[in-house]
């Protein structure tokens, strides 16, 4: 059994050294030239820290804007990609899925004002299926949007209790 431990030891230790090999720290002044390394490198909007692949942001990374705001997550090929979160100075964010430096896929947006989005996201926009939360906590919509609207079958509920129910257009209510 303490043969087997030291094995088991031994050869996590290996993992981690050869790991640790792979990613070393970027090296020579010229950032177009780095790869399968981490660097930092100082842009005019901001600072980015983390694996570059190819002379470009790639894997995980921080980006630090001059105004305050952050991202850490996933990039590709220099652009917010995979599972990233973003903070701002108002204190609004998003945290969710991002492709080609847009929020796409399921997130969730919070805004400065304590109110929040959670669902699908299409190059920025609440597209799919959603929920607008207010800061208060009431689900004031839950259904479809399109172009960040609420658009086709949803309920809206008003902080008195009121609801609707039913079909959207262009932010609006479309029927009874």
């Amino acid at each position: 059994m303490k043969k087997l431990l030291g094995i088991l030891v031994l050869g996590l230790l290996w993992c981690n050294t050869t790991l640790a090999e792979q990613i070393t720290k970027c090296g020579g002044s010229d950032s177009k030239y780095w790869t399968n390394c981490f660097g930092k490198e100082t842009y005019n909007d901001g600072t980015y820290e983390g694996k570059y692949k190819n002379g470009k942001a790639d894997g995980q990374g921080t980006f630090t804007w001059n105004s305050g705001g952050k991202y850490v997550g996933e990039f590709k090929n220099g652009n917010q990609e995979g599972q990233g979160t973003e903070t701002r100075p108002d204190g609004s964010g998003y945290s969710g899925e991002w492709k080609n430096g847009m929020q796409n896929g399921l997130g969730t947006e919070t805004f400065s004002n304590g109110d929040k989005y959670v669902g699908e996201f299409k190059d920025h926009n609440k597209e799919g299926i959603g929920t607008y939360i207010l800061s208060s906590g009431i689900k004031f919509y839950v259904g479809e949007w399109k172009d960040n609207k609420r658009h086709g079958q949803g309920t809206n509920t008003w902080s008195d209790g009121s609801k609707y129910v039913g079909e959207f257009k262009n932010n609006q209510t479309d029927g009874q």
